[in-house]
């Protein structure tokens, strides 16, 4: 297991070293001069070769293959400044991400605990009423885009009945929306994976077998969900990898102050360094995450092997 483990996490520096590159390149075609963005409307009282020394001074007029060195030692080093608040990247990565973690296993803890249930009733309920139901609810899960909904429920429960507060942080009633908004996403996957999993799984062999045991019909469904949890772990672990990487939409909606809502104002300000920043450390996350997900494999499957 621990050399499984670590040669995982050794495959994983590659796969880091890609992304810092893809990112950097990316940044790179993005229109617009990120020094005239940073000034704002202080540029146009500026010449144009006040704003080359500025653009020289930054780096930006250096060789490409000099600039990803420097952002990628700066950045292993923890130098790495963003331009707007010439603070630490990492500082600032670090100071918004307890806020996404937060928000992240609120509504994913949510969305869990009432797509598992839905799911199983779906399948062992197949083709009836409540399969109907259930499947219509994720359908609707999946259709709606998140931003409307995030809307809706803001009119309905603050502006209307006055029971949350509309945007901000701080109390536990801040938490609910942005946590409903985005368990509401996140459950229409989880109820069709589990549904689909399941339905496939009850007609194997060994459930048959147990069936012709007699066991009671609760411990036949307690065999089966233990193979057919394993898609659905490795679509939360996603949706988890994904969430923590930032909702920029929910985030912004809500003005709640996780990594979504600092990607959007670095991406609007054009700090560069601060956009780099928050992508490698989300992708850092992500890798972290599948590598749980594919450990917790072998508590649901003890066939599975590791090596």
């Amino acid at each position: 297991m621990i050399q499984y483990v670590l040669g995982r996490l050794v495959g994983t520096v590659p796969v880091l070293l890609g992304v810092t590159v893809l990112v950097f390149l990316l940044l790179k075609f993005v229109p617009g001069d990120p020094v005239v963005a940073l000034l704002g409307e202080e540029a146009q009282g500026m010449s144009a070769q006040q704003l080359d020394k500025l653009r020289e001074a930054y780096g930006f007029t250096d060789p490409w293959v000099v600039q990803y060195g420097r952002f990628l030692q700066e950045f292993v080093t923890g130098k790495l400044l963003s331009l707007r608040t010439e603070t630490p990247v990492l500082t600032e990565i670090l100071q918004r991400f307890p806020y996404t973690l937060q928000l992240t296993a609120v509504a994913l803890g949510l969305s869990v605990l009432v797509a598992i249930p839905l799911g199983i009733a779906a399948a062992v309920r197949r083709d009836t009423r409540w399969d109907h139901l259930i499947t219509t609810i994720s359908l609707l899960g999946i259709s709606i885009p998140s931003f409307w909904f995030a809307i809706m429920i803001m009119l309905l429960f603050a502006l209307q009945l006055r029971w949350l507060p509309p945007s901000g942080s701080g109390t536990p009633a801040h938490l609910v929306m942005p946590a409903l908004t985005l368990a509401f996403g996140t459950l229409a996957i989880q109820i069709r994976m589990m549904r689909a999993s399941l339905l496939e799984t009850l007609p194997q062999d060994y459930v048959r077998t147990a069936r012709a045991k007699g066991l009671a019909p609760r411990q036949v469904l307690r065999h089966a969900l233990r193979n057919a949890l394993i898609p659905v772990v490795t679509v939360i672990g996603l949706e988890f990898g994904s969430l923590l990487g930032g909702a920029a939409i929910t985030e912004s909606i809500f003005a709640w102050p996780g990594l979504g809502r600092l990607t959007l104002d670095a991406v609007i300000s054009r700090d560069i360094p601060l956009v780099q920043g928050v992508v490698v450390f989300a992708a850092v996350v992500f890798t972290l995450v599948n590598l749980t997900v594919d450990l917790l494999y072998g508590l649901l499957n003890p066939r599975v092997q590791y090596g």
